[in-house]
């Protein structure tokens, strides 16, 4: 494919962290097809710094992802994501691509193609990552976080429960 040969002309590795149903196969994969120098498995790691900081490029494809902790993560440590259109991750959060690239989960070829376009488009790669910290630091900070949850505290505060357990407002 087009990615592997990118892999293999621009000396690139591909690191894949995590561990589930489909890790063996993918092990096998890499063995069948001489892609060791080219492609990690690491499963689960209790360090998660590490696999931003060692890494450029987040890439998301589960099939199901409530919200998206690891988008988040990787917006804080400045790596770009492309994540599946299964991450529920709120839209103020991902624009586009200006923080984030994002791929049909039933299209392998799309992933394809977004991978290539960050490696090959510098000006991209900075814009996502800048833009991807800037989100993170205006929408998802723990600052910002903290924030919201004490304004649902006070809501819930300046409410009173009536007798009959039906709730009024102060």
């Amino acid at each position: 494919t087009q990615l592997k040969n990118i892999l293999i002309n621009k000396n690139l590795k591909l690191n894949i962290y995590g561990d589930g149903k489909e890790f063996n196969k993918i092990l096998s994969y890499i063995k069948q097809h001489n892609l060791s120098k080219y492609i990690e498995l690491h499963g689960w790691i209790d360090d998660i710094s590490k696999c931003y900081e060692n890494n450029d490029i987040i890439i998301v494809p589960s099939v199901y992802e409530p919200f998206g902790v690891v988008i988040i993560d990787a917006f804080y440590y400045n790596c770009p994501c492309i994540i599946s259109d299964n991450v529920l991750i709120n839209n103020e959060i991902i624009f586009n691509e200006d923080n984030c690239l994002t791929y049909d989960i039933n299209n392998n070829n799309e992933l394809e193609e977004k991978i290539i376009k960050l490696i090959n488009n510098n000006d991209l790669f900075n814009k996502i990552q800048i833009n991807s910290f800037d989100t993170y630091n205006k929408k998802l900070s723990h600052h910002i976080a903290k924030n919201k949850l004490n304004d649902i505290i006070n809501n819930i505060l300046k409410k009173e429960v009536k007798s009959n357990g039906s709730l009024t407002f102060k």
